[in-house]
């Protein structure tokens, strides 16, 4: 009686083992899906920010020439009215 009192525990263990096994390898699968959706989202916004950064680059290297020229003008203007007045 002992031995299939031990036989039927063991077995027991050897089935809850493997539903864990089953039950662990399903979440992992689960995981690493995560994983890649949670990949492409952080690249994609990683690209977002980079398009945006090149953005505001653009803008401000556009702003500098605006008020490089802006001063270009300015000091032309000054020149004349100083050379004139």
């Amino acid at each position: 009686m002992r031995a299939f009192l031990r036989r039927r525990d063991r077995d027991g263990r050897a089935s809850r083992r493997l539903q864990q096994a089953r039950e662990w390898v399903d979440g992992c699968s689960s995981t690493k899906m995560g994983y890649w959706e949670d990949l492409k989202a952080a690249e994609a916004d990683r690209r977002e920010q980079a398009a945006t950064a090149m953005q505001a680059a653009y803008r401000g290297w556009e702003g500098r020439q605006i008020a490089a020229d802006r001063q270009g003008v300015f000091s032309i203007l000054f020149r004349i009215d100083g050379l004139t007045g």
